[in-house]
């Protein structure tokens, strides 16, 4: 493991922002997001696990404090849970997948820490993502 300086970590200090407050800065570039993907390879543990856990399938509806029945829909958790699995699923089936927000990518990286790889897109404010050691065309300029 590389020793991580403080004023590396206060540089990245946006990677453990909250989820609503996650997109990336317009002023980012690739170089940048390398340095800050380095770092937060550094702070996040692999899960020992292949998928995310989808949670509970109902929750109890309440309004004012009084439940009034149950929602069996997808909850939002599960929704998050499908979008990471799906997204798992095509990049270990060989293919590039997409993220938005850093804590999407930190999400990844607990499953498959080792083999993720990203480049970000200033001009479209996403990354570009692939599992090391597939062929792709991850490295094409320009945006989707």
């Amino acid at each position: 493991m590389i020793p991580v300086t403080i004023q590396e970590l206060k540089d990245t200090i946006y990677v453990y922002t909250s989820p609503d407050s996650a997109a990336p800065s317009v002023h980012m570039t690739d170089p940048q997001w390398q340095q800050k993907f380095r770092l937060m390879k550094q702070t996040v543990r692999p899960s020992g696990q292949r998928r995310m856990s989808g949670g509970h399938t109902s929750e109890a509806a309440c309004r004012g404090g009084i439940r009034s029945g149950t929602y069996d829909g997808a909850t939002n958790w599960q929704t998050y849970a499908m979008y990471i699995n799906d997204t798992l699923s095509q990049l270990r089936s060989g293919e590039t997948a997409y993220a938005w927000f850093t804590y999407q990518i930190r999400d990844l990286l607990s499953y498959e820490h080792d083999r993720l790889c990203s480049r970000y897109c200033p001009q479209d404010r996403m990354w570009i993502l692939w599992l090391e050691g597939r062929s792709g065309n991850h490295k094409a300029k320009g945006g989707i």
